[in-house]
């Protein structure tokens, strides 16, 4: 399996950097995506955290799913990119440093401002062409806590059955902004949830 240009056998793990390109000072910065291929034929499941940077409770669920995971018995490929929004999570912000929201931001332009070309490259590079599910992990925002919540589109059958393997959790049939990361994703036929637990800047 290839993802951005880089080989994982199948029973292996592979550490990668997505590159967003240049940010605010002409730097180019990056964030890490991790790969491990099963050795049993699957679909890919995708974790994404971090989406806002101080939504941190997803950066751990994803350490402790990687510490867990073993190839050699996993079918099926699960992909991870636990700070996706990297310079805000570096920052302790919600938002990238032109206070963009990039939850509002997909699919993403190339040719545009920064939350712009930070969505395209994550959407086009890395979930469009290897997601069959995705599950993008939040917090309530500032000052609140979410209970644990799943926030899916029921009217899609294909993720309505998904959604009935994630356990017992409160479902908020939620359609959400046409821009936000989990819709988007639907359109591009990927099987796509959201799961809200917990307060922004604590695990």
């Amino acid at each position: 399996m290839s993802v951005l240009g880089k080989e994982v056998q199948a029973g292996g793990r592979l550490r990668t950097d997505l590159d967003y390109g240049p940010a605010f000072l002409g730097d180019r910065h990056t964030t890490p995506v991790i790969v491990t291929h099963g050795l049993i034929k699957g679909p890919t499941l995708c974790l994404t955290a971090a989406v806002h940077g101080d939504e941190i409770n997803g950066v751990e669920v994803i350490r402790q799913m990687l510490v867990r995971t073993d190839a050699a018995k996993l079918s099926g490929t699960l992909i991870v990119i636990p700070a996706v929004n990297w310079l805000a999570f570096m920052q302790g912000s919600r938002e990238t440093p032109e206070r963009r929201d990039i939850n509002r931001y997909f699919p993403g332009d190339p040719q545009d401002d920064y939350a712009s070309r930070l969505t395209h490259a994550l959407f086009e590079r890395v979930l469009k062409p290897h997601c069959d599910y995705l599950v993008d992990l939040h917090t309530a925002s500032l000052k609140r806590s979410n209970v644990p919540q799943l926030r899916a589109d029921l009217g899609d059958p294909e993720v309505r059955r998904f959604a009935a393997l994630l356990n017992e959790l409160p479902i908020l049939w939620e359609d959400g902004s046409r821009r936000m990361l989990r819709q988007v994703a639907a359109r591009a036929g990927i099987k796509a949830v959201a799961v809200e637990f917990g307060s922004a800047e604590t695990i």
